[in-house]
């Protein structure tokens, strides 16, 4: 259904953006392990390669971080996405890319300070994440509970409407009934049998009509019933009367012969 669509659809919206919450937080784990490892490593080539992925999940939480604000935001939401991005530039430009030039530079004493101010600056950032997290948690509740609100009353309206849906066509099957039983005079059955015994010649059949009954198909069936007896009854008369008349014209020419 509709509502079903629209539920899907800004649980996949929330979704994204969850996902996009969650995968910043593993970036942000991700770089910090690799600027702790840089500083424990001796070989240049290995601090340079920690050092490169330091970087590297820089550009992808950028890149993660676009894609979530191009999704649908609350108000609450935005002001939490301004507050991340805030904490967020700053621990990147007085914390991790100071000490990504001091790891490169194989200065282990100036990159120690620095990731002492990394550790004092990142608790902002990911309380940003967390309060976000969190936040879009209590919305997907919301909207589920509402959701199932909406459900329940719209599930009791349709059986309203299928309860006075079928309320309205049993009055209207009755009273269409009732004309048509009106309009035969009685059963269908009993209306089809009369017909059919007029129809085959039966003249002597009993049509029951009730009281008052000046309309029905069976006091039309009756009256023509009635009217059949009549004519038959009138031509046999006439023809008796011919025969009569026959016979004494015969009986009045063999007198004269």
């Amino acid at each position: 259904s509709k509502a079903s669509w629209g539920l899907k659809r800004w649980l996949t919206v929330r979704h994204n953006a969850w996902g996009g919450v969650v995968r910043v937080v593993f970036r942000l784990v991700q770089k910090r392990l690799a600027i702790a490892e840089a500083r424990l490593n001796p070989s240049t080539t290995e601090r340079d390669a920690d050092a490169e992925l330091g970087e590297k999940n820089i550009a992808e939480i950028g890149k993660i971080w676009k894609e979530h604000v191009d999704v649908p935001h609350s108000a609450q939401e935005k002001q939490l996405d301004d507050k991340f991005i805030l904490n967020y530039t700053r621990m990147i430009k007085e914390g991790v890319a100071p000490t990504i030039v001091a790891l490169r530079e194989a200065n282990i004493d100036l990159s120690g300070q620095r990731k002492e101010n990394l550790r004092l600056l990142i608790p902002a950032v990911t309380d940003t994440i967390n309060a976000l997290r969190k936040l879009q948690v209590e919305a997907v509740r919301t909207e589920y509970e509402q959701s199932n609100v909406r459900y329940v009353s719209l599930r009791g309206t349709i059986i309203v409407a299928i309860a006075l849906g079928a309320l309205i066509a049993a009055i209207v099957g009755f009273f269409l009934i009732r004309r048509t039983y009106r309009q035969l005079g009685g059963e269908p059955e009993y209306a089809l049998q009369i017909v059919r015994s007029i129809a085959a010649g039966d003249l002597s059949v009993d049509v029951a009509t009730k009281d008052g009954d000046r309309q029905s198909l069976l006091f039309a069936m009756q009256g023509m019933q009635e009217n059949l007896l009549r004519t038959i009854g009138e031509i046999r008369q006439s023809t008796g009367a011919i025969a009569t008349a026959s016979k004494q014209i015969a009986v009045g020419n063999l007198d004269l012969a």
